[in-house]
């Protein structure tokens, strides 16, 4: 199964193995940390909000085309992200304190 964006191909087979390493080609490149704790605590995340945060953030995709490429509902994909957003406060919180 495969899926069309802007005349590039993506395998949504190749989603799950597919590494946040390979964003530093993406069209919306990645913030600079220093660190790293940012793209650790992206790391850390379960897959099912992993996924949906590579795919908006790191490759640039919208929530709809995010939610085309996962099988997934626009609901569901924004729901996700929300979650994710809140995981990555609290463990960057943490790390911090």
């Amino acid at each position: 199964m495969y899926y069309y964006r802007y005349g590039e191909t993506v395998f949504a087979s190749l989603l799950p193995d597919l590494p946040l390493e390979a964003a530093a080609g993406a069209s919306v490149p990645p913030p600079e940390e220093p660190d790293g704790s940012v793209l650790s605590a992206v790391l850390a995340l379960p897959e099912k909000y992993r996924l949906p945060v590579h795919l908006f953030y790191y490759e640039g995709y919208s929530i709809q085309e995010a939610a085309a490429i996962l099988g997934r509902r626009e609901g569901t994909v924004r729901a996700q992200l929300t979650r994710a957003r809140a995981m990555l406060r609290d463990r960057l919180e943490a790390e911090r304190t």
